[in-house]
């Protein structure tokens, strides 16, 4: 049985093949030179920090969340405990 498979070449252009037979392996060759970096590792590299700053974000609001309760019970009921003392 033969698998079709896609996979996206160092210029972004999909490409379309058939899977290797088993016990061979496709080398990919390299296309950018030494030191250079490439588009899409930039775009990893860019994406991967926003996932960090949006997680962070998403734990700060909800730190918030959880501490509203708490700051809205000691605002109604605070005057209230402090003249019991």
């Amino acid at each position: 049985m033969t698998t079709a498979t896609i996979s996206l070449s160092p210029t972004g252009r999909p490409t379309a093949g058939r899977s290797a037979p088993a016990g061979r392996s496709a080398t990919a060759r390299r296309t950018t030179p030494v030191g250079a970096t490439p588009a899409s590792a930039l775009s990893t590299t860019r994406a991967a920090v926003l996932s960090v700053l949006g997680s962070m974000l998403a734990i700060g609001v909800a730190a918030i969340g959880v501490l509203v309760v708490p700051i809205a019970a000691l605002v109604a009921f605070g005057p209230a405990l402090l003249q019991a003392f």
